[in-house]
Order: structure tokens, then C-alpha cells, then sequence
């Protein structure tokens, strides 16, 4: 499991944007990379409470982690 550090801006219980700290998503290299670029549109529109994401882009490991930081702010 990779840890996810990022920010993320939720309103009425919505996620509204999210990104990853360090992440580069404009030549993604890593499996962080991609999922940061990657995720927002998966995440973007949804309800945070409950929320558990399926791999993204083949991150699973990286969205393992993310998975564990929605439990910490559901």
C-alpha cells in the first residue's frame, strides 16, 4: 500500500477537486503519477461518505492507501 498525501476541497458532502502533494501529472512516471492524474475524474461529483475506489490507471496499491486516508475523513 503506497500512503496518499494531497488536498481535496468537499462541499455538501461532494468531492469538488483533488490533487496529490508531489504528484506530477504532466509526464506521470509513477504509480502515483497516475493515479493523481487520473483520479480526479473518477472522484470529482461523488459523495465522500462511504466512498471506496476501485483501482485507478493500475494503481492499486496507491489506491489502497487513498482508500485508507477516505476512512480517516469519512
Amino acid at each position: 500500500m503506497v500512503p496518499v498525501k494531497g488536498q481535496m476541497e468537499i462541499t455538501d458532502g461532494k468531492i469538488h477537486s483533488f490533487t496529490v502533494d508531489g504528484a506530477n501529472i504532466d509526464t506521470p512516471k509513477t504509480p502515483i503519477d497516475s493515479f493523481a492524474k487520473n483520479a480526479p475524474a473518477v472522484l470529482i461529483g461523488k459523495e465522500i461518505k462511504g466512498l471506496n475506489i476501485n483501482a485507478v490507471s493500475g494503481a492499486s496499491y496507491v489506491t489502497k492507501g487513498f482508500n485508507e486516508y477516505l476512512k480517516t475523513i469519512q
